[in-house]
């Protein structure tokens, strides 16, 4: 999988960010916020990362599609970080936050190790890591759901949809695929971790509401507390 180049000096997944960051301006020009407007790039860049695969055309675009939209994703939670958040990392913990903040560590690592020097370093560990972006997923998932409905009051219907084809996607993969692959196999069980984890979570927040009434402590120190369990 190689990277493709605008020009000998321009790599293409610079020219891509480039110009996505122009349209950001545009989009706040009209009204619609740099935090939503950039984490949706970011997932149709992720769409285009995992769906070529099977599509030979698009497949040796697939290392720029992944680092556009590595960029994007982490540009979401700096903005949120900053202007949500208050910069104040306890803020991250909250119920709807953390499981973003999770995902985008996963996005992190898989950023910074997407060029070939750290490519030829880790051999074939490097698939394995940059497999974690199907665990991510999930929590990925269950915080555009907890988010958009504690901010919006409403639920992110495109984020949603796209975020739950890709996990149907990579569950169905091992079944429909020609020939069972381990690394669809493998995929496939990430995503059910993933699903596992968001699970744990979810519990944790019904743990929370089912105790607010009991306890002194605020509703996050209670999701906090559901870990325990």
């Amino acid at each position: 999988m190689h990277s493709i180049s605008l020009s000998k000096h321009i790599p293409l997944w610079l020219g891509i960010v480039g110009v996505n960051m122009g349209l950001i301006v545009m989009f706040g020009a009209l009204g619609i916020a740099p935090m939503k407007s950039s984490i949706y790039i970011g997932l149709f860049f992720l769409l285009f990362t995992l769906i070529p695969i099977h599509f030979k055309k698009l497949s040796r675009y697939r290392r720029d599609f992944g680092i556009v939209s590595g960029i994007f994703i982490l540009l979401h939670g700096t903005i949120a970080f900053n202007s949500v958040l208050n910069a104040d990392i306890a803020n991250a913990l909250q119920q709807s936050i953390l499981p973003g903040y999770i995902g985008s560590f996963i996005f992190f690592s898989l950023l910074i190790t997407s060029n070939f020097f750290i490519q030829r370093k880790l051999g074939v560990r490097w698939r394995a890591i940059h497999a974690l972006v199907w665990f991510a997923l999930p929590l990925s998932l269950l915080h555009t759901l907890k988010a958009s409905e504690a901010y919006t009051g409403e639920v992110a219907l495109l984020g949603t949809a796209l975020l739950g084809g890709l996990i149907l996607f990579g569950f169905l993969k091992p079944f429909f695929a020609p020939g069972v692959r381990r690394e669809h196999l493998r995929d496939a069980v990430l995503i059910a971790f993933g699903a596992v984890v968001s699970a744990a979570m979810v519990w944790c927040i019904f743990f929370c509401v089912r105790n607010r009434n009991n306890s002194t402590l605020s509703a996050d120190q209670l999701f906090l507390q559901g870990f325990r369990f």
